[in-house]
């Protein structure tokens, strides 16, 4: 390959990054206006709350995972541990007055998502499947 080839390869290919890059669609967020104000969420990693869910029983948590809707499917999740593949999540009990699209969820999936709502670690989810399920979601991020 001649130096010329090669460079226009290389401007090609930066320029179908840039284009491909402004064509993504802006970030959402979703809020609950009515929400008490004086509620103080604990910011906590999915990771951490992963492995001492227990002791956030009940509270409101606010935490960035990895989203993923669909067929049976609707939950927050840890990142694939390096060896194994495992990874834990949370089932979501979406507020319906967030009025999140349901097209809007479906290109969410396989984002992350930064979500605060309360934890209840005696649900777990569709088949009990899961840690927990984090309810009355009163905010929704993707990042």
């Amino acid at each position: 390959m001649t130096k010329l080839n090669l460079k226009k390869l290389v401007t090609s290919i930066m320029l179908m990054a840039t284009f491909s890059y402004c064509e993504r669609s802006p970030k959402v967020t979703y809020i609950l206006s009515e929400t008490d104000r004086s509620i103080t969420p604990m910011k906590v990693s999915i990771s951490y709350l992963a492995k001492n869910y227990r002791e956030y029983h009940g509270q409101y948590i606010e935490t960035v995972g990895r989203f993923y809707g669909g067929f049976e499917e609707f939950a927050i999740y840890t990142k694939p541990t390096l060896f194994t593949g495992e990874r834990y999540g949370f089932w979501l009990d979406l507020n319906n007055r967030l009025n999140i699209e349901e097209e809007s969820l479906i290109k969410m999936s396989g984002h992350q998502v930064h979500l605060k709502g309360i934890l209840d670690t005696t649900d777990h989810g569709h088949l009990g499947g899961y840690l927990g399920t984090i309810k009355k979601i009163y905010f929704w991020e993707e990042k």
